[in-house]
């Protein structure tokens, strides 16, 4: 059983919905099984998170500080490798090889984002195996990092020689794939900038103490100055992302109250 909590929010109706089409084996778990267990009241909660996002991926680390009975305050920490959304892997046609690389790739561009906001819960949930529904919003700065890319690129008799891409030079057939992905690492630079995130979590843990859920939303980031990824194609200083997550972790706050067995009217 998942009960309605009054809000503002989006209709309820909606983001059952929505829930339903991304995660049927979740909502599979819930068997109206009453939940025994003490309830631990100050949930202050201490997670982690992989994430798939539609222009890379990343992995992050959250701090939630209960407010209310409906409110978390969140801090939180993420790194991320961005793509540009044109790159696409290709191999020399002319030559055999199994190495694959991005063509006109200048830098490999990573991020990490600080991030701070507050986390609502909508629904909640009683039954063992159900799932509580929170959304939350978050804004932070972000620290963009730049690593060039060097290439292993053929010339006239054999001599094979470890550049960077230069578009004036270079063609798909001179290129034999990526150098070492260490290269490069004395010629990093950052590109500072600020990011907002918006997302809803679906926490199904069947045991209190313990935290799971899945999360999805989208993200926003500005930076300063342009990442220059691809030479052959236009770079913005904006990257919007959709993610969904696997987040896990632990409630960090001990202090238990006892549900009631029968919920006074």
């Amino acid at each position: 059983m998942i009960r309605r909590i009054k809000t503002n929010s989006l209709p309820g109706k909606s983001i059952f919905l929505l829930c339903v089409f991304f995660f049927p084996a979740v909502l599979a778990y819930s068997q109206g099984e009453i939940d025994t267990q003490d309830k631990i009241f100050f949930r202050n909660e201490r997670t982690y998170a992989f994430n798939l996002n539609s222009n890379g991926w990343g992995f992050d680390f959250r701090y939630g500080q209960r407010v209310n009975a409906y409110r978390h305050r969140l801090y939180e920490v993420q790194f991320a490798e961005m793509k540009h959304p044109k790159e696409f892997k290709s191999s020399n046609p002319y030559i055999y090889t199994q190495d694959r690389y991005v063509f006109g790739k200048l830098n490999s561009f990573f991020n990490i984002r600080t991030g701070y906001g507050l986390q609502r819960q909508i629904y909640e949930k009683y039954d063992k195996g159900g799932i509580s529904i929170r959304r939350y919003f978050t804004t932070g700065i972000s620290l963009g990092i730049l690593k060039p890319v060097y290439y292993e690129v053929l010339y006239p008799r054999d001599s094979i020689k470890v550049e960077k891409f230069d578009p004036a030079k270079h063609q798909l057939g001179d290129i034999l794939g990526r150098a070492s992905f260490f290269k490069g690492f004395n010629e990093i630079h950052i590109t500072p900038g600020i990011n907002a995130k918006y997302g809803y979590t679906f926490e199904f843990s069947k045991r209190d103490e313990v935290f799971r859920a899945l999360e999805l939303g989208a993200m926003l980031d500005f930076f300063l100055l342009k990442p220059e990824i691809l030479s052959l194609a236009k770079n913005n200083n904006y990257f919007l992302t959709l993610f969904l997550s696997y987040r896990f972790g632990r409630i960090v706050d001990s202090r238990f109250k006892k549900v009631p067995d029968v919920a006074p009217y």
